[in-house]
């Protein structure tokens, strides 16, 4: 007996009918799921916006949490508590985008990247 045990293995102690019907679903949703071009193709600003926040990910997780500290004071209820903080994702897609396209990384990223190598990595995106 393999160390991995097969879905089929599960399969008859659900009954006959009940397991081909589960397993004829899970080959539909298997076999429908979108390519990676349609989902590209849908979500591709999403994703490059999102790209460009994950480049800059230190210098916004240290802003989020600076605001989520303020929140912490009790000035806010939950429901302005997810606005505040989906309006700060929103405004930190945003900057990343504008950053990012004079700059090569963000700022944390780079004192952090250049305290690494210990020698001023550059900063300034190089122009094309």
């Amino acid at each position: 007996m393999s160390a991995i045990p097969m879905a089929t293995n599960f399969v008859p102690s659900i009954g006959t009918d009940r397991a081909r019907n589960l397993m004829a679903h899970r080959v539909t949703l298997v076999a429908s799921r979108p390519t990676r071009s349609s989902v590209q193709g849908r979500c591709g600003q999403i994703a490059v916006a999102t790209r460009r926040d994950g480049r800059m990910a230190f210098t916004n997780y240290i802003t989020q949490s600076h605001h989520d500290l303020e929140a912490l004071t009790g000035k806010f209820d939950r429901p302005w508590l997810w606005a505040l903080t989906i309006a700060i994702w929103i405004l930190q897609l945003i900057w990343s985008a504008l950053w990012l396209s004079r700059f090569e990384m963000g700022l944390l990223e780079w004192v952090r990247r250049s305290l690494t190598v210990r020698h001023q990595v550059p900063l300034l995106r190089k122009p094309v």
